[in-house]
């Protein structure tokens, strides 16, 4: 009888509600697009993840028998780059909001960034660059009992994996892998690359070689472990920042306070265009000193101010153009004030 009463109440609730509402069709508006928010959540616990994890178990099973780590490894890197689509210089045939669809007659190809950080996603799709095929591999390798990870650089954009074995953390690089998986002919020399062998990205020279290599997540260094390295050390008098780019690299290989007037780097033996900043108004304004080397053994460099220039921050930047858009927005709203009290006084001597 309790329950009763309670479904009851709830019911009479909905429809003394119901005549609250007047439209209708605003209630009916609300509703879809509810239901169409939860469709994709719906599609991925109904059908992604199931199937996701119906492989794994499958392949789990199938892997179960292979004692041997680095024949285990092998395996969760074929089960990696199987069916998988690497996309690495090449444009998408669509781009709709934040997906990329790219044309495959046999699979559905989607890659986005908001899928980037899901394993699962990632897996059914099968499609991305290093870092998706990174995370992919990190996702299996910790499935099948390993301790897995990611390392990278991001100044030179590129993303790989170390596993652990007897206290030792072993580089994986899948997407190295990948090339030689599926073109062996082309990428002989890639099988002795792909595994356990820091100096590969030496030996392929991508972006010229890397400067620095860390562990996402938790920032450790790893620069001397995968690169030629030296050390820098630099002076600078009133310096806040030190900001240091190599010739090639896409983003700062390192943007670092200045706790005093000396600090050292390990970085990639590359050429390195140098920037120290100071605040002259903090968060808008800041003073820039420039200086260049060429790193090929351990190096000293003081930067003085000979080159010292007056440069805007992002923070200032956004103002700058909230203030524009504020004055641009003020002046349209003025003139159709005037707009609308001329055309008022106008309606009322017609009148």
């Amino acid at each position: 009888m309790v329950r009763s009463y309670k479904m009851n109440s709830v019911f009479n609730g909905v429809i003394m509600t119901w005549p609250v509402i007047k439209n209708k069709k605003k209630l009916a508006i609300i509703l879809s697009i509810i239901v169409i928010c939860l469709i994709p959540c719906f599609w991925y616990f109904i059908e992604v993840k199931p199937h996701v994890d119906k492989e794994i178990n499958s392949f789990e099973e199938n892997i179960s028998h292979i004692k041997d780590p680095r024949l285990r490894i092998k395996a969760i890197a074929d089960f990696t780059e199987n069916n998988y689509y690497q996309t690495y210089g090449k444009n998408p045939n669509y781009t709709v909001l934040f997906f990329q669809i790219f044309d495959d007659p046999n699979k559905l190809r989607i890659r986005s960034s908001i899928f980037s950080v899901d394993p699962y996603l990632i897996a059914y799709f099968k499609t991305g660059a290093c870092g998706e095929s990174a995370l992919l591999f990190n996702f299996y390798a910790n499935k099948s009992g390993f301790e897995s990870r990611i390392v990278g650089t991001l100044a030179e954009d590129h993303q790989w994996n170390e596993i652990q074995i007897n206290d030792r953390w072993v580089q994986v690089d899948p997407t190295i892998y990948y090339y030689y998986y599926n073109d062996p002919e082309t990428y002989p020399t890639y099988i002795d690359l792909w595994l356990d062998n820091p100096q590969a990205y030496t030996t392929l020279g991508w972006y010229g070689g890397y400067s620095t290599v860390s562990v996402f997540g938790t920032n450790e260094d790893l620069t001397a472990k995968y690169c030629n390295s030296s050390k820098l050390t630099i002076f600078c008098q009133n310096c806040d920042t030190i900001k240091i780019k190599s010739d090639n690299g896409r983003t700062f290989s390192l943007d670092q306070s200045m706790v005093n007037s000396e600090a050292t780097f390990i970085l990639g033996k590359k050429n390195y265009s140098i920037i120290a900043d100071k605040t002259v108004i903090p968060f808008l304004l800041v003073s820039e000193k420039n200086a260049n080397i060429s790193l090929e053994h351990d190096e000293n460099i003081n930067i003085t101010s000979n080159s010292e220039r007056i440069q805007s921050t992002i923070y200032s930047q956004i103002l700058f153009i909230i203030g524009f858009f504020a004055l641009l927005f003020g002046i349209v709203l003025f003139y159709f004030k005037m707009g609308l009290k001329i055309y008022k006084n106008w309606k009322n001597k017609q009148e």
